[in-house]
């Protein structure tokens, strides 16, 4: 596609509240062992996702509850041939999966189904996101679906209750349906809110969720761009929501540079119309999107750390250079940006944001500058300008790099503990086929 505009908005919403911790400079960037989230117990009678074929598990949405617990939710394609037909989206079953963890991320339990496999409300599912409750006892997951039969996609919420064996079973709900929706975002404020934001490639749509999973009329505002892509979401200390998104300005393969937007989206109450308010603006010199089989997710991704401080990590330079850049509380210039990783041989891939309470903040990303891709880490301490990794955190080579090499599109990263966050990613474990017939994989990473 086109090259990429990026944008990153602010709209309303409840609180966070982040717990501060003291640590000193950081030196180490260090990867636990690969766990692989969506595998079943030997001798389990496996529910009709894995028992239809072919499971290839994508797109991991991790959310980490106070007590440190590690929720998970991906999407698995329940077909036997889970090749996508180009002149149909919905030549393919898909359904979002999901398994928690009571031990940091060490172990997973046996993954649950979200979705509803028997209604044709739910015939195929994608673009998850996971979230938890301040007091742990539910949890949330946002998705997209396509009806059966239909063009127009449902943007699904789910709230999953834990049962007395540790499993969680999930009801789903409706919240909108219409043309093209797609990356519904999902957060909760400490106070108990849940708010929801989700995309249609020409706007942005923003609503309060109630308790019975119903949504009052969402307010939306276009895109800056022709078409545009929700690539992140977060909750700043003093109720407001940003929100990280790339735009373009038409789908064909070609390069520009890229216009990145800071950007506010403010209103009075919960109800009306939001209102654009541009706060910064920085250039991406020749940064593309390609598309096809070549294309890669730019970013940008998105954390905010508990001072209130939004990050942001994008790749430019055809995705050779991985950049981190913020915007400190009171000033309108972004600073930076510091170089992540940069490569004349490869791709910073779908990088994701996480931050702690003593301003350190994780990049990861899928990178193939070795040929094969894998998952990396690496570490940024503002105080200190210091920059630590990349460490590989696959254990073993990912699926060999080519021209049909895909990876699932996303990772996801979140702190679990006082300096470590569990990373995951889709992995084809030595796959070279398109599709990678991947699983879902997880390593707690310490940055000490």
């Amino acid at each position: 596609m086109a090259a990429a505009a990026v944008l990153v908005a602010v709209v309303v919403i409840g609180g966070y509240l982040a717990t501060m911790y003291s640590q000193g400079p950081i030196s180490k960037v260090a990867a636990g062992p690969n766990v692989q989230v969506d595998a079943y117990p030997p001798g389990t009678s496996l529910p009709w996702a894995y028992a239809q074929g072919t499971v290839q598990g994508v797109q991991p949405s991790v959310a980490v509850g106070a007590g440190g617990q590690v929720y998970a939710s991906w999407i698995g394609y329940s077909t036997s041939s889970p090749q996508v037909n180009p002149s149909s989206s919905q030549s393919f079953r898909t359904q979002i999966l999901f398994s928690a963890s009571t031990d940091g991320g060490k172990s997973f339990s046996a993954p649950v189904e979200v979705s509803n496999s028997t209604s044709s409300l739910s015939y195929s599912c994608f673009d998850p996101s996971t979230a938890v409750a301040p007091n742990r006892t539910l949890v949330y997951v946002a998705y997209a679906c396509y009806a059966e039969g239909g063009f127009a996609t449902s943007i699904m919420v789910a709230t999953g209750t834990e049962g007395g064996s540790g499993q969680f079973n999930f009801t789903q709900r409706a919240v909108s349906v219409g043309l093209g929706f797609n990356r519904p975002w999902i957060l909760t404020s400490k106070a108990g809110g849940v708010y929801l934001t989700w995309d249609s490639s020409y706007a942005l749509y923003w609503a309060t969720v109630r308790p019975n999973m119903t949504i009052a009329k969402p307010s939306s505002n276009a895109f800056s761009t022709r078409y545009g892509w929700i690539t992140g979401a977060a909750l700043l200390p003093n109720g407001t929501m940003a929100v990280s998104a790339y735009g373009y300005s038409d789908p064909t393969p070609g390069s520009s540079s890229v216009s990145v937007i800071y950007a506010a989206l403010t209103r009075g109450s919960q109800s009306g119309k939001l209102g654009w308010s541009t706060v910064a603006n920085f250039t991406v010199p020749t940064g593309m999107y390609i598309g096809g089989a070549d294309s890669f997710v730019p970013g940008p991704a998105l954390t905010v750390a508990p001072n209130g401080t939004p990050y942001v990590a994008y790749a430019t330079d055809a995705g050779r250079s991985l950049m981190l850049t913020w915007l400190e509380p009171g000033k309108s210039a972004w600073s930076g940006p510091v170089v992540v990783e940069s490569s004349t041989a490869g791709i910073a891939d779908s990088p994701a944001l996480a931050s702690n309470g003593n301003g350190v903040v994780v990049v990861t990303w899928m990178g193939n500058s070795t040929g094969a891709w894998d998952a990396y880490a690496s570490a940024y301490q503002g105080s200190a300008a210091k920059l630590v990794g990349p460490t590989p955190l696959s254990s073993e080579p990912g699926f060999a790099s080519g021209p049909m090499t895909w990876h699932g599109d996303f990772m996801s990263v979140e702190q679990v503990g006082g300096s470590g966050f569990v990373a995951m990613w889709s992995d084809g474990r030595g796959l070279s086929d398109y599709y990678g017939y991947g699983h879902i994989y997880s390593s707690v990473v310490s940055v000490t």
